[in-house]
């Protein structure tokens, strides 16, 4: 069931499982800076761009689609407020496929690239500049990251459960709301005591030094992807 839930890393051999962390965190970066500040045509074409790829990937997208309606809402909400801001459709929807294009492609960063993977990585980075600290720094990503997917897998297990006792939603929504908060809340921090528990009795070191993913052709292709979309960016603005 994790292999198709949101914000959860999939283990399986793929062009970007492959690739190193910094080297799809530099594109990623890249990719939301651009379609952020790129004219409406170019966001048109470079979310065409990302779909394609994604389906291409076989990706989750219809696991994420049925779990991602808070990200759906927000879209239609700078749909409508761009849409009476500037007068224009157009516009408005080039602000909302931003906006979901950049979302789409953390769900592909994410579905590829391990806590693991990424603390270390950034670890090995910041090393030179930061000394012990950046691996005190890259072990609280490394954990924050982590916590993610269980907040997820809490809240879809309580709300399962839930729907399985027959308890309603409308017939008493502030009860609900609030007897769903605190099941959550108290569910969670039972998940962090026994994961503080877990690190402990493996004796967990956050200052440990760790290794990294080895840099390869792959990631050149990501990193000359990344300047062909600051060149393509370009381009547009001279034009």
């Amino acid at each position: 069931m994790a292999a198709g839930m949101i914000f959860h890393t999939r283990a399986r051999d793929s062009f970007l499982n492959s690739c190193s962390p910094l080297s799809k965190l530099l594109l990623l970066l890249t990719w939301c800076i651009i379609v952020t500040v790129a004219p409406w045509q170019l966001v048109y074409a470079l979310s065409a761009i990302l779909l394609v790829f994604a389906i291409a990937q076989r990706l989750p997208l219809d696991s994420w689609l049925s779990q991602g309606l808070l990200f759906a809402i927000l879209a239609i909400f700078i749909l409508v407020t761009e849409r009476l801001a500037t007068g224009s459709l157009i516009l408005a929807a080039a602000s909302a496929l931003s906006f979901l294009s950049s979302i789409l492609a953390s769900l592909i960063f994410i579905d590829s690239t391990s806590p693991d993977e990424l603390a270390t990585s950034l670890s090995w980075l910041l090393a030179p500049i930061l000394g012990k600290k950046a691996y005190l720094l890259s072990s609280a990503i490394q954990l924050t990251l982590s916590m993610i997917p269980m907040i997820f897998d809490t809240a879809q297990t309580i709300r399962e459960a839930r729907k399985a006792r027959g308890a309603r939603f409308l017939a008493h929504p502030v009860r609900s709301v609030t007897g769903y908060a605190t099941q959550l809340v108290m569910s969670l921090l039972d998940n962090v005591s026994a994961w503080s528990d877990a690190l402990s009795a493996r004796s967990y070191t956050p200052y440990a030094v760790r290794g990294t993913v080895s840099f390869s052709w792959r990631d050149a292709m990501l990193v000359l992807s990344s300047l062909a979309l600051v060149g393509l960016w370009l381009w547009t603005r001279l034009v």
